[in-house]
């Protein structure tokens, strides 16, 4: 009867406190409830007023119609943000911050933008100008971000001083618990030694001691977790069935009371449990560490949490504990791991195959791509780049972005990608073929607002020629560091926006030294910060690392500009340089006709007057080359449809290489007509060495010539 009435004091006392305790928990997270949305409402509303003051920007530069639907998108994100923030549970400190917010953002659209979009749309842009160039939109847009500022402050203030005191509640309630408890503890405490101290009988008093202990016993042995106490010297004073079985491979009815470890586990790792023990008794800190003991289907993960054990006069006299089989959330921990990298390599490999090509062999530009994928996601991106070759010695240089993420944008992003490619190598200019891949982007979905650049470099003429289609703009870099965008040719993006006019091309000159930095949004774009803030810091970036090799400048500016935020987009970039406005390689590779290699032997004679060689060797040159392709053109394929020749040059330090190959049949010199064997007497009365090399792949012929060193303008 006396422990049934300890127990049932101890169970009013927390039937009493630990209600309010649960209590004041759940009003803790009702706060954390209420607080989330004001976080997310305060951010939501600077995203929205920066959408529109980005729109505005965009309807001054493009006076798109497009622009003022992300307009009116950013004001309606900032309504329903102010709604949230003035809630029924909203405190009159942020009540007065977001009026105020509110004020300066209808200040800076009544004198800023609501006007300048007035003007664009009454055709008068050079007052918008002046509006802008006032600088009243970025003082009134910067006193909005200053009263944004206090009002995120505020509302972190409020949540801060609301947990700090429900915190407090929840200590305060804990401790009248604890306190209860220790109350209810002295109670049956009393109730015992009255009942020892007013007659109770020594047998009665065993009797209750011994069912206290079968209860607590039962209690102990009921749980399926291993609970245990241990001596100084390691040796099990209690040990339920768990704590049996997980010591001797499973057997729950091991004798286990009296031994140590030692008699269960392997040496290494009795010594480890030994030192811990030794640990928690010498300093009376709790400990957790991990266990590895061996079980029937493996060696399983025991998380054991130990406290010291102590005697009625404060000894320490061995330590207690409970430990709980980790194994499986190990294993499915790694498991997760493993899938994550996998994963993480799979999307990697796909996004690098459908990336384009990267390399370049023109000794007049150096070029250096990379690709980052964002770090908040695995799945694939539509961030693309591409280099390509492009006839009459030029190169095209690509970056485009597909909206969105995985399958469906990378699909976008290939298609794109593919098609593009196809019209620079069949010769159209920037504008003609963004339109082109325009067309075709109605048809695909996913790939509507993609954003591109198709920027031509012409090293010959020193010149850059490109279309934008709602891209960032290209960044050139001269040799003393000085930085321009190339802005001033925008256009929509892709199938985002009916144009009644041909897409825009621009040209800009490109001498030799200069750098040329193409990009995507993701290397500049911040949360919070407007996009000329990014482009700024580009700029500066780029200027501060001109010297370096390009692989270095390129990896340098991804490090510098991403290093300090977590990268939420992809970025792809690509970093060309002109060495040099003229190649010392000459190629083509045309169909064999008498009119191909009339063209290939005009465009190899302007090649060579770089070097000064004088009209009569240029000319005898030339005519070397032509009976070379004449060769191939008349012989090689005789019989058999015309098939491809291919002319490579190379000068070096005096030395003219020629080599004209076909893929068709070869006869021997005494099986050819005569005028055939002229012409091999005429190449080597005009170039120093001939040389004719057949296999069953076709016929090469090989010119040398050497001539006096002359400067090799660069």
């Amino acid at each position: 009867m006396l422990i049934v009435g300890s127990f049932a004091v101890l169970l009013l006392v927390a039937a009493i406190g630990i209600p309010a305790l649960l209590a004041t928990v759940h009003a803790l997270d009702r706060q954390q409830q209420r607080s989330d949305p004001s976080a997310t409402a305060t951010n939501a509303a600077l995203v929205g007023a920066l959408d529109e003051e980005t729109s505005v920007r965009g309807y001054i530069i493009t006076a798109n119609q497009s622009f003022l639907a992300q307009y009116s998108s950013g004001a309606q994100r900032v309504t329903a943000a102010l709604a949230t923030l003035r809630g029924p549970d909203a405190e009159n400190d942020i009540q007065s911050a977001v009026d105020v917010m509110e004020k300066s953002l209808k200040t800076w659209r009544s004198t800023f933008a609501e006007p300048v979009i007035l003007h664009i749309r009454t055709g008068d842009p050079a007052a918008a100008r002046a509006i802008v160039q006032s600088g009243v939109g970025k003082s009134r847009f910067d006193e909005f971000r200053a009263a944004h500022d206090q009002l995120e402050a505020q509302v972190a203030h409020d949540v801060s001083t609301s947990r700090k005191r429900l915190r407090h509640d929840v200590e305060s309630s804990l401790l009248g618990l604890i306190v209860a408890l220790a109350v209810g503890l002295a109670v049956a405490v009393g109730l015992w030694l009255w009942w020892r101290v007013w007659g109770e009988r020594e047998a009665g008093r065993e009797l209750a001691l011994a069912d206290l202990g079968v209860l607590l016993r039962s209690v102990v042995e009921a749980t399926t977790e291993p609970i245990f106490a241990k001596d100084a010297d390691g040796r099990h004073l209690l040990a339920n069935r768990a704590r049996a079985a997980s010591l001797a491979h499973g057997d729950a009815d091991a004798i286990v009371i009296g031994r140590t470890v030692d008699d269960f586990v392997d040496p290494e790792m009795a010594r480890q449990i030994r030192a811990e023990d030794l640990r928690v008794m010498s300093t009376g800190e709790d400990s957790r560490n991990e266990e590895i003991l061996g079980q029937p289907d493996g060696p399983h993960v025991f998380l054991t949490s130990k406290s010291p054990l102590e005697a009625s006069d404060g000894r320490r006299i061995g330590v207690v504990g409970v430990a709980r089989d980790v194994t499986l959330e190990r294993l499915l921990q790694a498991d997760r791991e493993r899938l994550y990298q996998i994963e993480h390599r799979l999307a990697e490999t796909l996004q690098q195959a459908m990336l384009g090509n990267a390399e370049i062999d023109d000794d007049r530009l150096d070029v250096c791509a990379r690709y980052q994928p964002a770090l908040e996601e695995l799945t694939v991106g539509g961030d693309w780049y591409d280099v390509v070759p492009l006839p009459n010695d030029m190169v095209g240089l690509i970056v485009g972005d597909a909206v969105g993420r995985g399958i469906d944008a990378a699909t976008a992003m290939g298609q794109l990608r593919s098609s593009l490619t196809a019209l620079a190598l069949a010769g159209l200019d920037p504008a003609d073929a963004l339109e082109a891949v325009e067309a075709f982007a109605h048809t695909i979905p996913g790939a509507r607002s993609a954003t591109c650049l198709y920027l031509i470099v012409d090293p010959t003429n020193a010149r850059l020629v490109y279309s934008v289609a709602g891209h960032m703009p290209p960044l050139v870099i001269t040799p003393d560091g000085d930085t321009e965008y190339l802005d001033r040719q925008q256009d929509p993006p892709l199938a985002a926006a009916y144009l009644d006019r041909p897409r825009r091309v621009g040209t800009h000159p490109f001498l030799a030294g200069s750098t040329l930095v193409l990009f995507t949004d993701g290397l500049v774009e911040r949360r919070r910060e407007s996009i000329d803030d990014g482009l700024e810091r580009l700029a500066l970036a780029a200027s501060a690392t001109i010297d370096l090799p390009i692989r270095a400048m390129c990896d340098g500016l991804i490090a510098g500009l991403l290093a300090d935020q977590l990268q939420r987009d992809d970025v792809a970039v690509v970093v060309a340089r002109l060495v040099k406005t003229h190649s010392d390689q000459f190629r083509r590779r045309v169909s064999a006709n008498a009119a191909n290699a009339r063209v290939v032997r005009h465009d190899f004679q302007s090649w060579i007057a770089h070097y000064e060689l004088g009209g009569e060797a240029a000319g005898d040159l030339a005519i070397a080359l032509g009976e070379a392709l004449a060769n191939g053109v008349e012989h090689a394929y005789a019989g058999m449809p015309p098939g491809i020749l291919e002319v490579e040059a190379t000068y070096a330090d005096g030395l003219l290489h020629v080599s004209v190959r076909d893929h068709g049949a070869w006869r021997a010199p005494q099986e050819e007509p005569t005028d055939r064997g002229r012409g091999l007497n005429l190449m080597r009365q005009l170039v120093d060495d001939v040389r004719v090399r057949s296999d069953a792949r076709g016929t090469v012929v090989e010119l040398d010539y050497h001539f006096p060193s002359r400067s090799n303008r660069t």
